[in-house]
């Protein structure tokens, strides 16, 4: 019954459905069978899920990173990838997670052209399959990138946060502009 149900729906309606954790909002039928591709990058003890069609690189070792003065200590820089200059971001200090040297962490640029932004990370990228019984009601973390954070999962003892990455980068971009 369920195949004849997900039939009916278009790939878009799929793709935008979100899972509702059943003790808030009541019984969802189709939660229980909703599954969520997403690419993710370990960043200390948490990830960042992002989906899987943005293009993403990893640079290893990292390109030399330059500093620029008189900005917030989340914002480590900048790097230039193929003549574009790249703002880099110490996310780990945005989730509130142990920081690890940048020598020994792995550069991930997301996006390409004039809206690439790069962070650092503790291993490779990856693929993960989410249900419905990995979602979380409520986030854990207290991060200062809350509002950018459009579901939460636990797989193992990692939590993971789907972002809305461009938005997350955009709003990084503008903080970064008023101080």
């Amino acid at each position: 019954m369920n195949e004849t149900i997900n039939a009916m729906r278009s790939p878009m309606e799929v793709l935008q459905m979100r899972p509702v954790a059943s003790d808030d909002y009541g019984v969802d039928d189709h939660a229980s069978d909703l599954v969520v591709h997403r690419r993710a990058v370990r960043i200390g003890a948490s990830g960042l899920l992002f989906a899987e069609g943005h293009i993403g690189e990893v640079l290893d070792p990292s390109p030399s990173l330059h500093a620029v003065p008189n900005t917030t200590e989340w914002f480590s820089g900048v790097v230039n990838i193929r003549g574009n200059i790249v703002p880099v971001f110490n996310i780990a200090l945005l989730l509130n997670q142990q920081v690890n040297s940048p020598k020994n962490s792995r550069l991930f640029v997301y996006g390409k052209g004039d809206a690439m932004a790069a962070f650092y990370m503790d291993d490779l990228p990856k693929k993960l399959s989410l249900d419905s019984k990995q979602l979380l009601s409520q986030s854990p973390l207290e991060t200062t990138l809350d509002q950018y954070v459009q579901a939460t999962y636990i797989l193992g003892d990692v939590i993971w946060l789907d972002m809305d990455m461009e938005a997350m980068f955009s709003g990084l971009a503008g903080r970064m502009k008023s101080t």
